[in-house]
C-alpha cells in the first residue's frame, strides 16, 4: 500500500511540471521597443529583463526578439541576473580580450562552472548558442540540482524507502517520462543537456510559448539556434522559481503574520501562544530547535533555552509602565487600532545549547546567524506583513525613561529650574503634556558633545542624584548628569515647532504662574473650556500646556442630533491684540440613526479671530458670523 501511494504522488507531480503554460502576468508599462508588441508571450518577460537591467536590447528602439544569442551575450545574460558578482578569477581563455564588455562574465562563469570553454582554451563569444547549451548553462548556474540523482543506480522503492531514495526514484521516473516520446522525443539519452532539460521541464522554464508545442508532443529542439526571445523567457521563468524557493513562510497568529525564510524553518521551533481576544500576552516564540534538543537530551531543559525572540501584546498602560525602566532586548515597534502595542523581545543574555563544547564551537556561526536575522528582519517583517499594524518608535535613553517616570510613575520627586526663580515643585500643573510631547521626539546619545554658553533649563531628580540639562542655544540638546558623569543627546524627531528647550521652559513658566511668581501669557488666559451663552450647545477649548505664546483651538458645535460641525486651529496672539488662525480646519460630519459617522464636508482654509471683552466673554468671529461663549468655570 506505501508503494502505490508513492507511485499515485509522483504521477501527480508528473503532470505537474510537465504543464508546459506560460505564466501571464499584467506588464505596468510599455518597454518602448518598436518590435515587441504587448500581444507577445515574451513581452513580460523582456519588460522583466529591461526593470532588471539584463537587457537593454540591440537598440534604444529594437529588442531584436528573433536575433540569435551569441556565448558572450549568453553569459552575459546570467551574469546580470546573478546580481553582477566581482569574481575572483582573473585568466579564462585566449579569445576573451581583455577590457571586453563581457570579460567579467565569463571569468564569473569560469568560476561557477557555468561554462568550460569550447575547447583548445577558446570560449567563442562570437559563436551562436543552441538551445541545448543555454538551457545547460542556465542549469549550471542553478548548480546542476539532478546530477546526484542521475548518477545513481536505478532505485526500487520498498517499504523501508529512504526520502532521498524516494527523491531519487521520482526523479528517476520523471526523467523516463520527460524523454519518452510524447514529451520529448528529440531529447537524446545520455546526452550532456539532459539533466537541463529535465530541470527546465520540471522547473516549467520550458513553456508552451518558448518549446513550439505540438498536438503529438513538445520538441525541445536541442540543436536549433537560441533566439533572444526564448532566451529571455527561459530566465523569466527561472526568475518565477527563484521567487517560490525564496518566498517566506507566513505565519500568522492573532492579527500579526510573521514572515520567516523557508531556508531557516527547519531550525527553529515555533510556538503559537495567541490570546486570541486582543488582550495583553505573548503572541508567538520563536527558539533554535537544535538547542532545545540538546537541552531536552540532557534533561537540562527550561524556558526560554535556545530563543531567539517573543512577539507580546502590551497596553498603553504596560507601554508606559515599561518605558520608566530599562528596556533592554525589548522593542516597542508597532500599534493597532484598539491602541494595544506590540514588543519584539529578545533575551540579553546566550542561551544556546550543545551537548559538546565542541558542537558549541561548530554551531557559533550559525546561531549568530539566527539572531541577527530575527533581531534585523522580524519587527520591520511583521509591519510588512500585517495589515492592521502600524509602526512605532519608541527610544529608551536615560533621557526617555527620566521622562516617563515624570509622566506615569506617581511619586516621582523632580523640580524645574532656572536662573528666573530658581526651582520650582510640581504643584498642581500636570506634567503628562510636556513630558510626552519631550519622549515623542525620541533621544539618541551625541558623541563629543559639548554644552554651549548661556541658559538652559534643568529638570532635576535628587533622589536618584541626577539632572536634566535643556539647552537654549541648541534647543534640542540634552545633558545628563550624574554625579561626575555627563553624557549627551538630542532629539531624532524634534519638534518643528517648539524645541525641547523651548517646551522645558513652557513647562517652567507653567509652573512659575500656579506659583503666583508669574503673570500667565495673554493667550494662557483662554485656556480651559468655554460655552455658548445663549444655549450652550456649542464649546470651544484652548489647549495651551506646551507653548504659552501659541494655543490649540478646537470647536464642537452640534447641529441636532444628525449633524456635527468641528473646527480645529492654532491660534496666536497678534500685534492688534486680537487672537487670530489661519489655515484652519473645518470638518461637517452626518449621523445615522445607529450613530455611524460619515464625513460630509472638510476645508483646511479657514480663519478668524477670537476677543476677550471687558466683561470676560469670548467673541469668535469666523466669516461674516460671531458667536459669544463663557467661560465653564464662571457657568
Amino acid at each position: 500500500m506505501k508503494q502505490k501511494k508513492m507511485l499515485r504522488f509522483g504521477a501527480l507531480l508528473l503532470a505537474l511540471v510537465l504543464c508546459l503554460s506560460a505564466t501571464a502576468f499584467a506588464a505596468d508599462a510599455t518597454t518602448g521597443f518598436r518590435d515587441v508588441a504587448e500581444s507577445d508571450s515574451f513581452y513580460p518577460a523582456v519588460q522583466w529583463g529591461l526593470e532588471n537591467e539584463i537587457t537593454n536590447g540591440v537598440s534604444g528602439t529594437r529588442f531584436d526578439p528573433n536575433g540569435t544569442v551569441t556565448r558572450a551575450q549568453a553569459v552575459t545574460f546570467l551574469w546580470r541576473m546573478a546580481g553582477r558578482p566581482e569574481p575572483t578569477v582573473t585568466e579564462t581563455f585566449s579569445d576573451v580580450a581583455e577590457g571586453s564588455w563581457y570579460e567579467t562574465a565569463v571569468q564569473w562563469a569560469v568560476e561557477t562552472g557555468v561554462t568550460e570553454g569550447t575547447g583548445g582554451g577558446k570560449f567563442s563569444p562570437e559563436m551562436t548558442l543552441d538551445r541545448a547549451m543555454c538551457l545547460t548553462m542556465l542549469y549550471r548556474m542553478k548548480g546542476s540540482p539532478l546530477d546526484v540523482y542521475a548518477e545513481m543506480e536505478p532505485v526500487e522503492m520498498t517499504e523501508d524507502a529512504t526520502l532521498e531514495e524516494l527523491a531519487a526514484y521520482m526523479i528517476q521516473q520523471i526523467v523516463e517520462a520527460i524523454r519518452g516520446p510524447e514529451v520529448f522525443p528529440d531529447l537524446e539519452a545520455g546526452s550532456y543537456y539532459e539533466m537541463a532539460a529535465v530541470y527546465a521541464a520540471m522547473s516549467n522554464i520550458l513553456t508552451a510559448d518558448n518549446t513550439g508545442a505540438m498536438v503529438e508532443g513538445v520538441l525541445l529542439r536541442p540543436e536549433d539556434p537560441c533566439i533572444r526571445s526564448e532566451m529571455i523567457s527561459f530566465l523569466y521563468q527561472e526568475h518565477f522559481l527563484d521567487e517560490a524557493a525564496n518566498a517566506p513562510e507566513l505565519l500568522t497568529v492573532d492579527n500579526i503574520t510573521v514572515p520567516i525564510p523557508q531556508s531557516i524553518m527547519p531550525l527553529l521551533n515555533i510556538q503559537f501562544c495567541g490570546t486570541g481576544d486582543g488582550e495583553e500576552g505573548a503572541l508567538i516564540t520563536v527558539c533554535e530547535n537544535k538547542s532545545v534538543e540538546a537541552a531536552e537530551a540532557m534533561g537540562e531543559y527550561s524556558e526560554g533555552i535556545g530563543e531567539l525572540f517573543t512577539i507580546e501584546r502590551i497596553s498603553e498602560d504596560t507601554m508606559h509602565e515599561m518605558r520608566t525602566g530599562d528596556m533592554s532586548g525589548e522593542e516597542i515597534f508597532a500599534m493597532d487600532e484598539d491602541g494595544m502595542f506590540y514588543v519584539f523581545r529578545t533575551p540579553t543574555d546566550v542561551r544556546m545549547v550543545r551537548e559538546t563544547p565542541e558542537e558549541m564551537e561548530a554551531d557559533q556561526e550559525i546561531w549568530e546567524a539566527l539572531n541577527a536575522w530575527a533581531k534585523d528582519q522580524v519587527p520591520s517583517g511583521i509591519l510588512e506583513n500585517s495589515e492592521e499594524l502600524y509602526p512605532v518608535r519608541l527610544t529608551n535613553t536615560v533621557v526617555d525613561q527620566m521622562l516617563a517616570r515624570v509622566a506615569y510613575q506617581d511619586g516621582t520627586r523632580y523640580t524645574v529650574s532656572t536662573t528666573e526663580f530658581g526651582p520650582l515643585e510640581p504643584g498642581d500643573v500636570d506634567p503628562d503634556p510636556y513630558a510626552e510631547n519631550l519622549m515623542s521626539g525620541c533621544f539618541e546619545p551625541v558623541e563629543d558633545a559639548q554644552a554651549p554658553d548661556g541658559e538652559y533649563v534643568v529638570l532635576n531628580f535628587p533622589e536618584e542624584g541626577l539632572r536634566l540639562d535643556f539647552f537654549a542655544a541648541e534647543g534640542n540638546l540634552v545633558r545628563v548628569v550624574s554625579g561626575e558623569d555627563e553624557t549627551f543627546y538630542t532629539a531624532i524627531i524634534p519638534d518643528p515647532a517648539l524645541s525641547n528647550a523651548e517646551i522645558m521652559q513652557a513647562w517652567y513658566d507653567a509652573l512659575a504662574v500656579a506659583a503666583g511668581k508669574k503673570e500667565p501669557s495673554p493667550i494662557q488666559t483662554l485656556g480651559g473650556q468655554w460655552v455658548e451663552e445663549i444655549a450652550g450647545r456649542a464649546t470651544v477649548t484652548f489647549d495651551t500646556t506646551v507653548n504659552p505664546n501659541a494655543a490649540i483651538a478646537e470647536v464642537v458645535w452640534p447641529d441636532g442630533a444628525s449633524v456635527h460641525h468641528r473646527w480645529v486651529m492654532a491660534v496666536t496672539q497678534g500685534e492688534d491684540g486680537k487672537f487670530s488662525y489661519t489655515d484652519g480646519v473645518y470638518i461637517v460630519y452626518s449621523y445615522d440613526e445607529e450613530g455611524n459617522e460619515t464625513l460630509v464636508s472638510q476645508d483646511n482654509d479657514q480663519s478668524g479671530t477670537f476677543e476677550l471683552n471687558e466683561e470676560g466673554k469670548l467673541i469668535w468671529t469666523y466669516g461674516e458670523e460671531t458667536a459669544t461663549f463663557i467661560s465653564a468655570d464662571a457657568e
